[in-house]
């Protein structure tokens, strides 16, 4: 009870600046009062950022506006510094709605075989990596040769015929990992395959480092900078 009066009554009492040792202290917590900031919208796609600052329906200063590129998903329109604490506003906030893309998992060869066709560009080592796949017997890996850098597995040839094919690798692919609006950055994967409970596995493991993520960066930029009125400014 005592303590729960005890904290009413600080609860009442002023914050008050004091100084011990030659530094200010408060005697009790305080917050930053803003002014009021407009709720940030959300989106989807680069297309709706570009149409909102073309119509410029609540009459902004379009060339006082940041678009920032936070990253390879993920962009926001912010407002000019404004207000006693230097704060900016959230306009919009865009977020690309992107599939899991199942990297660093072994998968098997007919779950890894759509996966393929629905979750990357087309290319010729995808191409190259879907003909292996699309053509390998149910007991090629048993028969695979390794020699820890490149496979080779028993693939059909023909009618009735299988020979040994060299499996790709490394490769370079075009997953879909950024906005749809902007050209998909390749990068270097490692394809591994192994003998399942059932049938064969296939794996993709991510070999650049990330730096596919600084070149998607690059490439919202670049549509931003042609797509938004002159004057915006886009930092990535």
């Amino acid at each position: 009870m005592l303590k729960e009066f005890a904290q009413f009554f600080l609860d009442q009492t002023q914050a008050e600046i004091m100084e011990i040792n030659g530094r200010k202290y408060t005697t009790k917590p305080v917050e930053e009062v803003f002014d009021p900031a407009p709720s940030t919208l959300r989106l989807a796609t680069l297309t709706g950022l570009v149409d909102y600052c073309k119509a410029n329906v609540d009459a902004r200063e379009l060339p006082k506006l940041i678009v920032h590129v936070e990253d390879e998903s993920n962009v926001q329109l912010l407002s000019a510094l404004h207000g006693d604490f230097l704060q900016r506003d959230i306009l919009l906030h865009i977020k690309a709605d992107l599939l899991k893309i199942p990297f660093n998992s072994w998968l098997e060869s007919e779950t890894f075989n759509i996966a393929m066709q629905s979750l990357f560009v087309d290319s010729p080592d995808r191409a190259a990596v879907l003909k292996v796949v699309g053509n390998i017997r149910e007991s090629a890996v048993k028969e695979t040769s390794d020699d820890g850098v490149s496979q080779q597995v028993v693939a059909k040839a023909g009618i009735g015929r299988v020979e040994n094919v060299s499996v790709p690798n490394p490769v370079i692919l075009k997953p879909f990992r950024t906005f749809a609006e902007v050209e998909q950055p390749e990068s270097q994967f490692v394809f591994r395959m192994r003998t399942g409970a059932q049938h064969p596995e296939c794996m993709l493991v991510e070999a650049d480092g990330g730096a596919w993520r600084n070149a998607a960066r690059q490439n919202i930029k670049d549509y931003l900078v042609k797509e938004l009125p002159e004057g915006m400014t886009v930092i990535a």
